[in-house]
């Protein structure tokens, strides 16, 4: 899995318990089929495609559940293995902390060195 850093306020998006999620995940590994013959279609690896997906980091849970990688260390790597399990490669993070910029730097460098390493 890749993790990156950004600022600012998250795309809608829906956690993997959620009923969206549920939906999307059909139609995301009927439409994947499609997807992949598109892509071989077209000369591509489709290996080299990745899916990608942007959420808020919230260890704290201030932000809709829906749209967040929230809670415990556990939770977070419970919560990224399910998007994982869709087919997600790659999460964009919007961090959620006070602070500002040093206080979102701070809890990317906790969430890369507590929680990545067991995602």
């Amino acid at each position: 899995m890749v993790f990156a850093s950004q600022a600012a306020p998250s795309s809608t998006s829906a956690c993997p318990s959620s009923p969206i999620c549920a939906r999307w995940s059909t139609r995301w590994k009927t439409s994947r089929t499609k997807w992949l013959e598109l892509v071989k279609e077209e000369g591509r690896d489709p290996g080299a495609v990745r899916l990608s997906i942007r959420l808020y980091l919230d260890p704290e849970g201030k932000m809709p559940a829906a749209k967040s990688v929230a809670g415990s260390r556990e939770q977070m790597v419970d919560t990224i293995g399910r998007w994982e399990e869709i087919g997600v490669s790659h999460i964009l993070f919007d961090p959620v902390a006070s602070g500002g910029n040093d206080g979102r730097a701070a809890l990317m460098e906790r969430f890369m060195t507590d929680v990545a390493p067991h995602a």
